[in-house]
């Protein structure tokens, strides 16, 4: 956990209570590798490192201060230019990238969750590699039951899962429901999403 976390807007009073609360997310930061040297960062890249430490950590992660215990993994990157038609070679910088988030996900679980219900939120890449985490370790698990709601913010998020790879998880309907899903992505006013790369291979696991 980085202090970062702690960040609030001036004028915004948070209860220390979070530290003791009932709850946890498991928050897995964007892109910040734009690296055309190699097709992942390594696991302490300074600058894409430096960056989530001072920008996402207390930019993005800090909005649970007020309600959980934060967890953020470091994982290799894949690089920008892996969501650019990069082909073979960016799926498996994408495939290693969350090879790195899933082993920092059973290790939060094997060694910290103790049973609690959590958050599971990701933004651009980090969306992604949560909603590959949502298929494969709680969708029909008994985590389904313990996830409050996943927040996958800045990528698009295939409806039609719901009801195929999701059989039991389900989009949100209001501010108040949980074990949901709750996707957010935006685009320009004539716009949509960039076909780039395999959509089906790097939503639906292919």
């Amino acid at each position: 956990i980085t202090s970062k976390v702690n960040f609030t807007p001036e004028g915004i009073v948070v209860n220390g209570a979070w530290k003791n609360g009932e709850v946890d997310v498991f928050f897995i930061a964007p892109t910040l590798n734009f690296s055309k040297l190699g097709w992942n960062a390594p696991i302490n890249h300074p600058s894409s490192t430096e960056l989530i430490s001072e920008l996402i950590m207390s930019g993005q992660a800090s909005v649970f201060n007020s309600c959980c215990r934060i967890f953020s993994p470091k994982y290799r990157q894949a690089t920008f230019y892996s969501f650019l038609g990069a082909g073979r070679n960016g799926r498996k910088a994408l495939e290693l990238a969350y090879e790195d988030c899933l082993k920092a996900f059973d290790h939060y679980l094997t060694h910290f969750n103790n049973g609690r219900p959590f958050f599971l939120a990701g933004h651009s890449q980090g969306a992604l590699h949560a909603m590959r985490l949502i298929d494969d370790r709680i969708e029909g698990t008994a985590l389904a039951k313990k996830m409050v709601a996943a927040y996958t913010i800045g990528f698009w998020f295939p409806s039609d899962k719901f009801g195929t790879t999701l059989k039991t998880i389900h989009a949100a309907e209001s501010p108040t429901d949980i074990n949901c899903v709750v996707p957010y992505d935006t685009y320009l006013e004539s716009g949509g999403p960039i076909k780039i790369m395999d959509r089906a291979e790097i939503v639906y696991g292919g």
